[in-house]
């Protein structure tokens, strides 16, 4: 790698992350979306080409089994610190 390629790297990893925080975001608000809401999550996803990428990407990660199994550990502490 050459200090050239370096820094657009750690652009384009940074630009990949921030995308990715869209997506996630977008997968929380969808969860209770209204048209208006859902009119602009598609306006987002047509915006760029790498938004709908990184966007199946993030709803692959955010229905794994790994995240279910967090959300039922965290759900059961909740439970049991609540008794």
């Amino acid at each position: 790698m050459t200090d050239a390629q370096s820094p657009r790297r750690a652009q384009a990893d940074a630009a990949r992350a921030e995308t990715m925080d869209q997506a996630l975001t977008w997968l929380i608000e969808l969860d209770i979306a209204d048209a208006e809401t859902h009119g602009r999550f598609l306006e987002w996803l047509d915006a760029d080409p790498s938004h709908r990428e990184v966007f199946a990407s993030a709803e692959a990660v955010w229905h794994s089994q790994p995240v279910f199994d967090a959300a039922a550990l965290l759900a059961a502490r909740k439970k049991h610190s609540a008794g």
